[in-house]
């Protein structure tokens, strides 16, 4: 059931970027923007982008789990809002999002988990389940907000009684609710009618009425929208004394019940479906009945139920039918959803399907058309057309489906569902291959009569083999008896010769399971015999594929190559197999001859296979004439061989093209060759001959190339290729993806040797013919580094593509607008220039939509108005396109790294750092292609892992980055190369980024060696040259630099920088220049800054050399600006700093031996420490703690020199401005009386306890007088 409808715990949600305090803050974050910019908006795949299957669009993006997803009526207020509930934040609550904009917002804080949201059917009204007062649940209504509503405008919560413990509850109507409740988990599941009593004028919130309806034990209801039906899942107890099994929300079969007529009884409704059905939900129309299917053991638990993947289906249930429920019972339900898709809780709209769907282990709402992923204007062709192009084997059910549905003659039919049979054993979902062989025997074909027998003991054999590796055994109740078996698969009790071979073949498996292997081959032997005698017309092309498959694994097994070469050539053959499947049994045929063999003696085999093909063609092609002359009547044999051995000919020369195709550059004599064998086919005389052997030569080549890493024979075939389909066509859609994939590859290979005008031909060439926006994006990045007009690319970057000219127009101008925004200053043209991207973008969306790149430039526009205005709305709407764009990802590493980078990116300047480790880490896993967007890449993860506190990791990451420009340095080959700018113009900033990390992380003389180098052009200008105006990073860095003389054991040179920077700071110029870019502190608040910082570690170099004094000037310097700067913003972290920093006054003075200046010091860090106590509202702060233990240590230390020679008298010593002794005695008790028992507040009490014991009578003579 979705994993229990997420209990996985969420993360934090995204919030706004704060910079860090101190150096941190005085790095520029901002050095590569325009870089990562356009990391973010290049490269990718243009997904499908075809008409194929549809997909399911995401809706929800965020941390943790979405689920439960519902969109509010089209009538209501909330008209394009989605309601969802999310574990985002812990607990489960409910969350509105606007699909317009994007944005998403909690509807409530109830408080404590919430779910099974529903609205009224007028919008008006939303019910859930709460769990604050009642863990068993509680039924709950608030008033639904307005339209653009907040928070504190959703209704007020009102909540039916305590003793009804609510589990699910539907919307009858506008003021009536179903509601599924029990009163104690021992009780049976009950059923009642809820009225919602709206409040009068000026009340609190709305009343209920309760009104039981017929008690019985069920799950998940479902009312129709006019009231009349309610359908629902029936549930067995499960225990007597834990009351029903809950949890099991599937069942075989539905059942329905009238509401509107007192004292009915329920109606089953069982699903021609395998598997379990659950989640039923009503069109709002009141059309249809959507379900959730469960058809496989996905969990391997060993049954099947709603833990396993759902599958959408839908059946006919017009609810204003009284034989509604007959009707659907007669109706085979469409599939809407593939097995690829773990989708559940159906919850159908006005015009889309939204459902919860689980990728890559995280739960999100999706929505599809109403009609699923196969559209119902389909017809036969279409679908038979599609089956050609699927790749994957759950769409390829969904499509065989689809076509079983639409199929009306009983021998198609028939042999339809033994297909979905036979594709349900191959993914092992053993329950639904035996179901669709059981439906067989509904329709009547005697041609393939008794084939079901057969095939549902060939089921329960592999299904006893897999359970058997799992150490589980079938139940008695679902295994055939020995004599049940021994019937099915009889073979004088075989009605049809199909029938007779079928049973053959799975006699053979059987006895290859067993180890008899002579068995197995004359049990096929036998097989194959009553095939070829059969009459070619009553043999289904199903029971061939069995039978090929069979003598695949037997022959291969047992090492007999020419007899499995044999049974391909046969099949290329056999006038009941279509012209495509003729010919892939030819080529699986020769491939059989040829595998395996060295290269020589394979080329040689199938040369002499080929003459002597081409010798018995020539005898039949003479008795063919001969018997033409004589006015005979040629046999079949005869007649067929000449056309049916051509077949065979040219699987065998084409083998030979493909065998000669060794290696990674392929000489152009065989490429030339190649292309001469596929023009070649064009003097055929059946059109759909050329078409097949067309496509099977560029598919058999276009592997054995992609094998070798032979790009340059997709390049010859692909544009060849597309110019020979019909344009309109399935297969020309196929030659597109050839086409694009074989160019890009050649334009990024050629773009990386830096030959971009050969690149950007490729590129415009496929954008011209296909339409990719890939392609696009790479094509306009090229004429813009070479600085080309913007009009110019809008209207150089076209397409000839069918729909696709004017949404490429849009995306085009979007682009180039996006492209500009990083180096717009001005707020407003930024902001006109983003609006002006965002319109044409949404002007082109219903062509777009399903592309990744359009998601991920609606992102990349976001994102940069985030840079710019640092709103959280716009980060969040970034990273939701983002997301969008990787979820429509398939298998474009490109893509996908451009994807991560730009997400990983976002959450480092938003301050996300643990997110945007998470996908940093998956970007560094793959390749880089671009340096600059590699190091980018880099240093922001560098970032993160210096703010996740990984320092060390953080150091290390950032000296891998400075390697990388340092390598780009020494093997750039001239100024202009991309290796040489890249070190121009980012060798400065991963130079200070190396330095902070290795600064922070401890490493202090690797930080200085950094420093060192990037100041010394800045030291050498200040040695001949006059003082002048320092840039703020040459400030920045001399300070740091400081920090690291410091921590490297070097205090005078740290003061040298430090004397310098003073005379720096004093410059009259220098404030203006101070403030980091994007920030708000004032040039002012910026000197002070950096002042404060300088003040401290010159007050810690003086005190490494001893000069006290100094450091006691510095450290007052330093307490003046703590306390200006308190005054300004009022701040506990700067009062806790001014604390701090009159300890450190404190602690100067004893090393001066200033004991008035201690106590003076003390008395003012107590009053700082109090006041912070007082401010948080508690009763000890830590301040207060470690000042008391300073005192208490000092005075202690006091009281041991009395015996010395020097000591100064009790009376005389300098008295503290507080009762020490009672201060110390208030701190130990209330240490004591902590509820938490922590190890560090334990310290503290134990030595207040100490000192009190040890020094009572000194503390007290020291006491205040």
């Amino acid at each position: 059931m979705l994993r229990r409808l997420a209990r996985r715990s969420a993360s934090l949600a995204l919030c706004v970027f704060a910079a860090s305090a101190g150096l941190a803050q005085a790095q520029d974050a901002g050095g590569l923007r325009e870089g990562v910019l356009e990391s973010v908006l290049e490269g990718g795949d243009g997904g499908d982008g075809g008409d194929g299957l549809r997909v399911p669009a995401r809706l929800t993006v965020g941390l943790g789990d979405q689920f439960l997803g519902q969109l509010a009526p089209p009538d209501s207020p909330l008209s394009s809002t989605l309601l969802f509930v999310s574990n985002r934040s812990v607990v489960t609550e409910l969350y509105a999002q606007d699909l317009e904009q994007g944005r998403e917002r909690r509807l409530f804080d109830e408080g404590a988990d919430v779910t099974w949201p529903r609205l009224s059917p007028d919008g008006r009204w939303l019910l859930y389940i709460s769990f604050r007062r009642e863990a068993g649940g509680q039924l709950c209504v608030r008033e639904m907000p307005r339209e653009n509503g907040q928070d504190d405008e959703v209704g007020n919560r009102r909540c039916l009684g305590a003793e009804v413990l609510a589990l699910q509850a539907e919307w009858k109507d506008n003021t009536q609710i179903v509601l599924l409740h029990r009163t104690t988990i021992q009780d049976d599941l009950q059923l009642s009618l809820v009225t919602v009593v709206p409040p009068k004028e000026g009340g609190e919130g709305a009343a209920f009425q309760l009104h039981p309806l017929p008690s019985r034990n069920l799950s998940s209801p479902a009312v129709s929208p006019d009231g009349r039906w309610l359908v629902y899942v029936p549930v067995q107890r499960s225990a007597k004394p834990v009351g029903p099994g809950f949890a099991a929300r599937a069942s075989a079969r539905l059942e329905a019940l009238r509401l509107d007529q007192p004292g009915a009884t329920p109606v089953p409704l069982p699903l021609d479906l395998p598997g379990q059905s659950g989640q039923p939900a009503f069109s709002r129309d009141g059309r249809w009945l959507y379900v959730t299917q469960f058809f496989t053991d996905s969990n391997a638990d060993g049954v099947i139920d709603a833990d396993d993947r759902g599958v959408l289906f839908r059946l006919p249930f017009d609810s204003g039918r009284d034989d509604a429920v007959e009707r659907a019972v007669a109706a085979s339900p469409d599939q809407l959803s593939s097995q690829a898709w773990n989708c559940q809780y159906p919850a159908p709209a006005a015009t889309v399907l939204v459902a919860t769907c689980e990728r890559h282990g995280a739960l999100d709402v999706y929505q599809l058309p109403l009609d699923g992923q196969v559209p119902t204007a389909w017809d036969l062709p279409r679908l038979r057309a599609e089956l050609r192009m699927v790749d994957r084997k759950e769409d390829e059910l969904l499509l065989y489906r689809q076509r079983t549905q639409r199929e009306t003659q009983p021998g198609p039919r028939r042999l339809l569902l033994m297909r979905m049979a036979r594709l349900h054993l191959g993914l092992e979902d053993f329950d639904a291959a035996a179901h669709y062989a059981r439906r067989m025997r509904a329709v009547d074909d005697p041609a393939t009569a008794g084939l079901e027998a057969p095939l549902l003991a060939l089921i329960e054999h592999r299904q006893g083999l897999k359970l058997a590796e799992q150490g589980r055994t079938l139940v008695a109740a679902a295994r055939m008896t020995q004599a049940e078996q021994r019937v099915a698969l009889d073979i004088a009790a075989a009605p049809s010769p199909s029938s007779g071979a079928l049973r053959r073949i799975v006699r053979s498996e059987l006895a290859q399971a067993a180890g008899d292997y002579p068995q197995a081959r004359q049990e096929l032997e036998a097989a194959t015999a009553i095939l070829r005698g059969a009459v070619s017309d009553t043999i289904p092309r199903a029971l061939l594929e069995i039978w090929y498959e069979r003598a695949d694994a037997l022959y291969r097994l047992l090492g007999e190559r020419d007899a499995l070469v044999e049974a391909g050539r046969w099949l290329s053959h056999h006038p009941a197999l279509s012209d495509e499947d003729r010919f892939d049994y030819a080529r699986a045929g020769v491939r059989a001859l040829y595998r395996g063999r060295p290269q020589a003696e394979a080329d040689a085999v199938l040369a002499g296979a080929l003459a002597q093909t081409n010798v018995s063609a020539n005898v039949s092609a003479k008795a063919s004439g001969q018997a033409k002359a004589e006015r005979q009547p040629p046999s079949s044999a005869a007649q067929a061989a000449p056309q049916l051995d051509s077949t065979w000919i040219f699987a065998l020369e084409l083998g030979r093209h493909i065998l000669a195709l060794r290696e990674e550059r392929v000489p152009r004599a065989q490429r030339e060759a190649l292309l001469a064998f596929y023009r070649q086919q064009d003097g055929l005389p059946n059109a759909s001959w050329v078409a097949l052997r067309r496509r099977a030569l560029v598919q058999d080549a276009v592997e054995r190339a992609a094998e070798l890493g032979a790009d340059s024979v997709i390049e010859l075939l692909a544009p060849v290729y597309l110019d020979d389909t019909p344009a309109g066509t399935q297969e020309h859609r196929q030659a597109e993806r050839l086409y694009s994939r074989a160019l890009m590859g050649r334009a990024y290979r050629r773009l990386a040797n830096q030959r971009h005008d050969e690149a950007r031909a490729d590129f415009d060439s496929v954008t011209r013919r296909t339409g990719s926006l890939e392609a696009a994006v790479e094509s306009i990045s090229l004429r813009l580094r070479a600085n080309v007009d913007s009009e110019v690319i809008e209207q150089e970057v076209t397409t000839t593509a069918p729909g696709m000219a004017e949404p490429l127009r849009r995306f085009v101008k979007a682009y180039v607008l996006t492209r500009q925004l990083g180096r717009i200053r001005d707020g407003q043209e930024h902001e006109k220039a983003a609006a002006a991207a965002w319109a044409e973008l949404r002007a082109a969306w219903p062509v777009l939509k399903d592309r990744p790149e359009a998601h991920a430039l609606q992102g990349a526009i976001k994102h940069e108005d985030f840079l710019r205005n640092r709103e959280a709305a716009s980060a969040e709407r970034a990273n939701r396109s983002y997301r969008v764009a990787l979820d429509l990802e398939r298998d474009n590493l490109r893509h996908r790294a451009m994807l991560l980078g730009a997400l990983g990116l976002l959450h480092t300047q938003a301050g996300n750092y643990a997110i945007a480790l998470g996908y940093l880490d998956q970007r560094d896993q793959l390749p880089y292609t671009d340096d600059a967007a590699g190091l980018a890449v880099s240093l922001a993860r560098a970032r993160a892992l210096l703010h996740t506190g990984r320092d060390a990791d953080a150091a290390q990451a950032a000296d891998e980055a400075l390697a990388m420009v340092d390598a780009a340095s020494r093997t750039s080959t001239s100024p202009a190369s991309p290796a040489s700018r890249l070190a121009e113009r980012y060798g400065a900033l991963v130079q200070d980024r190396a330095a902070l990390y290795n600064l922070s992380a401890g490493r202090f003389d690797r930080s200085l060696a950094l420093y060192d180098r990037l100041l010394a052009p800045s030291d050498a200008r200040a040695e001949t040259s006059a003082p002048s105006l320092p840039t703020r990073n040459a400030l920045v860095q001399r300070l740091a630099r400081s920090a690291a003389a410091l921590g490297a054991q070097q205090p005078v040179r740290a003061l040298v920088d430090l004397t310098r920077l003073e005379r720096e700071l004093a410059h009259p110029a220098t404030p203006a220049v101070l403030p980091a870019p994007g920030s708000r502190a004032t040039p002012t608040q910026a000197l002070r800054a950096q002042r404060i910082v300088a003040s401290g570690l010159q007050a810690q170099a003086h005190a490494r050399l001893g000069h006290f004094e100094e450091a006691a000037l510095a450290l007052e310097e330093r307490r003046g600006l703590f306390v200006a700067q308190f005054s300004e913003t009022d701040r506990d972290e700067d009062l806790r700093a001014l604390m701090l920093t009159e300890l450190q006054l404190a602690e100067n003075a004893v090393d001066r031996s200033d004991a008035p200046k201690v106590a003076r010091w003390l008395g003012q860090a107590l009053r700082r420490a109090d006041a912070l106590a007082r401010r948080a509202g508690v009763p000890l702060d830590v301040g207060q703690l470690n000042t008391l233990w300073f005192a208490a240590q000092w005075q202690e230390g006091l009281a041991g020199q009395a015996g010395r020679a020097d000591s100064v008298p009790a009376t005389a010593r300098p008295s503290l401005p507080f009762d020490l002794p009672a201060r110390l005695e208030q701190a130990r008790r209330g240490l004591a009386e902590r509820a938490d028992r922590d190890a560090v507040w334990r310290v503290w009490q134990a030595w207040f306890e100490v000192y009190l014991a040890l020094g009572d009578n000194d503390l007290r003579v020291t006491g205040p007088r």
